[in-house]
């Protein structure tokens, strides 16, 4: 049986009944795909697939899952932490192959909220004052690898300020974040 750890959250497709899950054992992390099917009313995972491991990669990193790419749902967009500081990946979940789409060095680049065409992702950067997550903003990140970015939140130019965690409504008009202190741990706010 695999070991589910929830240190590492599961995430599940809007569109298919789909699941990632990622198995955390201390430094090594590997990622499966499943199907959900239901039995009587009782959810179980079929399908389980292996479509990452860490260990497998040319670099090191701590994967988070964060959402299905919208359209084909063939694509995870995940955090790559410890990656050149924190990078946005694709995993292409048909032949394991990956793209950075964030492409910076030493800086925070961890995806949150993704737009329902599935074209930006929203993202939790340091980019602006590179001293690590404590100085986060929000910005737009195209997921086309032409790293274009765009500042949405200036909360940083203000002493002992951030905003973090942002998630896009399913239409893709509106925007939710927190606003927190630049001393808060990660989804304090």
């Amino acid at each position: 049986m695999m070991y589910m750890s929830m240190k590492w959250k599961p995430v599940v497709s809007t569109a298919l009944p789909t699941i990632i899950i990622t198995e955390d054992i201390p430094g090594h992390f590997q990622m499966y795909v499943a199907d959900i099917v239901y039995t009587q009313g009782i959810p179980e995972l079929t399908n389980i697939k292996e479509v990452f491991d860490n260990k497998e990669q040319a670099f090191y990193c701590r994967p988070e899952t964060q959402n299905f790419r919208p359209g084909n749902e063939n694509e995870l967009i995940m955090a790559a932490y410890d990656y050149r500081g924190c990078e946005v990946l694709g995993l292409d979940l048909s032949t394991g192959d990956i793209v950075n789409y964030s492409n910076t060095d030493k800086t925070c680049q961890e995806p949150e909220g993704i737009f329902p065409d599935g074209e930006y992702t929203l993202i939790e950067s340091d980019e602006q004052y590179p001293l690590g997550w404590k100085y986060v903003d929000i910005w737009k990140l195209k997921l086309d690898g032409s790293r274009n970015r765009e500042r949405l939140t200036f909360f940083t130019d203000y002493p002992s300020c951030k905003s973090s965690n942002p998630v896009v409504s399913d239409d893709g008009k509106y925007m939710l974040f927190q606003v927190g202190r630049s001393g808060d741990f990660a989804g304090v706010g």
